[in-house]
């Protein structure tokens, strides 16, 4: 008994030099700890799930080069406004109720980047610039730069980014970067240069960064950018090997499929060899022949009739052009594409001015 009442006062005793304004040893690991296990690791992984959600809604653009990294517009913010709010008040907490605690940098970093994702910049700088201020040696450092540099990015202003990226960051020989943040930078360096057409650049960033990139799926997206890139920049081998890479390890069928019918383009744009004994005939007929691909035979015949083009045999593009149209399910984009070959055809080949317009 005597031993119980010892601990029992001990404990008391603990807890009572653990209030909220104590700045002891004992209160901060009690602190730190609490905040932890109570509020902190709830709220980071509530946040990854919700940008797991974001990720999956990513829808793909059957133009241009592929978006890895989704950018909300205002109006999906703000449905993920209750998902990122609750995130803020876990950690609110943990700021309210153990200020001495070692991780309150990092409560401070996941609600700047909250304030990111709900769109509202002006709060997600403030959460940076505190850290950054108040926490020079914080291990979450560079993420607070980086988040930083996209928040400006997202409020136009390109320069200040980019003058983050390189002084706080690339040429901050201190600085120590997770390998998460240095592959999430890595897209962002690569959107930058292919806003400015440096596609060489932006494929040399990508390969270096590719293996840092943790998410799966952003990771298979990016390697079909970098399929893409390399497409740009003519190489044939290179680029043909992501594609296949990500056909075969993509879960998403949708992003498996882009990456085949990426494989037929390119046989369409590199191989001299076009008649219907060629590669690229043959794989498209197989991909015809898969019932896994029936709601994308649309895309499927108007490549068969590019390379019907290729062969200089226009009518049976136009033949494979309207079974396109035939087949289109919803893709209205494609059925666009596929009537104005045809009204192309029609126009500059054979002059039959009626036709095009019809």
């Amino acid at each position: 008994h005597k031993h119980t009442k010892f601990l029992l006062i001990l404990a008391s005793l603990v807890f009572l030099s653990c209030s909220k304004e104590k700045d002891t040893a004992p209160a901060r690991l009690y602190h730190t700890t609490t905040s932890y296990f109570n509020w902190y690791y709830n709220a980071n992984e509530l946040f990854k799930e919700t940008i797991n959600q974001i990720e999956s809604q990513l829808k793909f653009d059957e133009q241009g080069f592929i978006q890895v990294v989704y950018y909300l517009t205002e109006d999906e913010s703000q449905s993920y406004d209750n998902d990122f709010g609750d995130i803020t008040k876990k950690n609110d907490a943990v700021l309210f109720k153990h200020p001495n605690g070692k991780i309150v940098d990092e409560c401070r970093i996941l609600n700047g980047k909250c304030w990111y994702y709900r769109g509202n910049y002006t709060a997600a700088l403030q959460n940076f610039n505190y850290v950054i201020e108040n926490y020079p040696d914080c291990k979450g450092l560079g993420d607070a730069y980086f988040y930083m540099a996209q928040s400006y990015y997202q409020m136009d202003n390109r320069v200040m980014a980019e003058n983050i990226i390189r002084q706080n960051i690339l040429e901050n020989d201190t600085l120590e970067l997770t390998d998460q943040t240095f592959g999430e930078m890595g897209l962002f360096l690569v959107r930058l240069q292919m806003e400015d057409e440096a596609y060489e650049k932006a494929e040399k960033t990508l390969i270096e960064r590719l293996e840092f990139i943790k998410n799966p799926m952003r990771q298979l997206r990016s390697t079909f950018l970098l399929a893409q890139l390399q497409a740009e920049n003519g190489d044939f081998t290179k680029s043909l090997l992501n594609y296949q890479d990500v056909a075969k390890k993509s879960n998403d069928y949708d992003l498996a499929f882009r990456a085949k019918l990426n494989i037929a383009k390119l046989y369409l744009k590199f191989q001299k060899e076009s008649d219907k004994n060629s590669e690229v005939y043959k794989y498209l007929v197989k991909l015809l022949k898969d019932e896994k691909n029936e709601e994308y035979r649309d895309q499927i015949y108007y490549e068969l009739a590019m390379l019907s083009l290729k062969q200089d045999d226009r009518p049976e593009a136009i033949d494979y052009l309207t079974q396109s149209i035939q087949f289109n399910v919803s893709n209205q984009e494609q059925k666009a594409k596929s009537y104005y070959k045809i009204g192309q055809i029609y126009f500059y080949d054979y002059q039959n001015y009626p036709q095009a317009q019809a």
